[in-house]
């Protein structure tokens, strides 16, 4: 694992397209917890319906927001570089790369460290390995599930209790 580590979540347009309509980030250096920061996203397409009932945001809400290659120019100094921590790392991986590669933005290879499924590879005495699961399970408040940064901040304390149990699994991607 990389001396700087991001931890991530996205909310999106929906389940057809998957454009980022917000992004949580909490920020490691050596350690040391440096920022959090929650970006609306402007999708430049539709968000379903469906999407709307669980994160509860609209075209409205993001319409005057920079697009995604635009906040870019603000959050790849967390992303490049960095050891990128999601709780459902693969959909949240997918939504990064489809966004990069929607923009051609240049941008090397990617770590990445799923908590959900470290979770399963410990085998942790819960009925599933869902984010609200595992908050109960550590007794860690997760005051606003599906808010961006409310589930990043979860997925960081998560993490922490993981590494206190054992040797984490991480994926590369390009």
């Amino acid at each position: 694992m990389k001396d700087k580590i991001t931890f991530l979540d996205f909310e999106t347009t929906g389940f057809r397209e998957n454009r980022a309509v917000s992004l949580g980030i909490v920020h490691y250096n050596k350690g040391r917890r440096v920022c959090e920061n929650y970006y609306m996203i402007n999708p430049m397409a539709q968000i379903e319906y469906r999407a709307t009932k669980v994160h509860s945001i609209t075209k409205r809400d993001v319409q005057n927001k920079p697009n995604f290659n635009d906040t870019w120019q603000e959050i790849k100094k967390y992303i490049e570089g960095c050891t990128l921590v999601a709780h459902n790392a693969q959909y949240d991986m997918k939504v990064l790369l489809g966004e990069i590669k929607r923009y051609n933005i240049e941008c090397g290879e990617l770590e990445s460290v799923c908590t959900c499924m470290n979770a399963k590879k410990l085998k942790l005495p819960t009925e599933n390995h869902k984010l609200v699961t595992l908050c109960e399970y550590y007794g860690i408040s997760l005051n606003n599930h599906h808010n961006a940064l409310d589930d990043t901040i979860a997925c960081e304390k998560i993490f922490f209790h993981l590494c206190n149990e054992g040797k984490l699994i991480s994926k590369m991607y390009s």
